[in-house]
């Protein structure tokens, strides 16, 4: 949480519009540690919520506007965030027993997970709108851009890659809990 907040005051004092994307990051987590006082989190979780928003904020760094990767590091954050978030949200859900079953948890996980993706694609959508071509959480920017898909080919895109990467998210961490439950019944 330190280095989002220290990189968006200083993305903030450069006058990058990125900034907010590392104050959201502060924000999920200042929540992440809320929530965390009534339901526990494990250290799985912990972490995999922690890596949520390093792949764009390595994008900023770079990575975005880096001609080898091009719009293609925009795939990249997009499934490792969906895949992250999907564990994330497995993992809160099955650990605190608010779903009982697998597949119950890992439905909404998916659910939330899409979700939260195309509240994402709207927002840059709106903010293209509002400020135009940008960089950062309210603008559609170099990860967005290519010579072969524009804005509305990109976010059908990026809401695809949401969904395989919550897909499989869910798919490992099924194999995961059936491998457990497997060695759990052989002991008995």
């Amino acid at each position: 949480m330190a280095i989002f907040l220290i990189l968006g005051f200083f993305d903030l004092s450069n006058g990058k519009i990125a900034a907010a994307d590392n104050f959201t990051a502060v924000v999920f987590f200042i929540i992440f540690l809320l929530v965390d006082k009534k339901y526990k989190f494990t250290v799985f979780t912990a972490v995999f919520a922690g890596l949520i928003f390093v792949p764009n904020l390595i994008g900023h760094m770079g990575c975005y506007g880096w001609a080898d990767i091009n719009y293609h590091w925009d795939w990249i954050v997009h499934f490792t965030a969906a895949l992250f978030s999907t564990l994330v949200v497995l993992s809160f859900l099955l650990h605190n027993s608010i779903c009982k079953r697998f597949i119950n948890a890992a439905f909404i996980a998916i659910f939330v997970t899409i979700s939260f993706g195309a509240l994402i694609e709207a927002s840059e959508y709106w903010g293209f709108i509002a400020f135009g071509f940008g960089e950062g959480y309210l603008g559609f920017g170099e990860g967005d851009n290519s010579q072969h898909f524009g804005p509305w080919e990109n976010s059908s895109l990026d809401t695809t890659i949401n969904f395989v990467g919550s897909f499989l998210a869910a798919f490992i961490y099924g194999l995961f809990v059936l491998s457990k439950n497997k060695i759990y019944y052989s002991k008995r």
